[in-house]
């Protein structure tokens, strides 16, 4: 997987997700968590709008046990968790 960011990619992750980042990170980011945050919206973009995107991690999903996925990331998440793989798998799937 590649993890290099382009500037013009971070600057889209910090319009979409400003004012909610360090809510979902729970923490003073890593780039682990920059890096995976950015897949998700990434995986997003097509599917849903800037303010889709902030909805989508707050809307309750089945296949996140009813959860939305910032609760189901729970506030000490880890990109490697399996918790974060399905959200990213989630995000992925909605993609067209």
């Amino acid at each position: 997987m590649d993890k290099t960011i382009s500037e013009e990619k971070k600057k889209d992750l910090e319009k979409i997700l400003q004012e909610k980042f360090t809510e979902l990170v729970g923490k003073a980011p890593t780039y682990e968590h920059i890096h995976f945050i950015y897949e998700v919206v990434d995986a997003l973009r097509g599917a849903y709008s800037d303010e889709g995107i902030r909805r989508w991690f707050y809307r309750e999903r089945a296949q996140l046990e009813n959860n939305n996925p910032s609760q189901y990331l729970g506030p000490a998440w880890n990109p490697d968790d399996q918790n974060a793989k399905q959200v990213l798998e989630l995000a992925k799937s909605l993609k067209v």
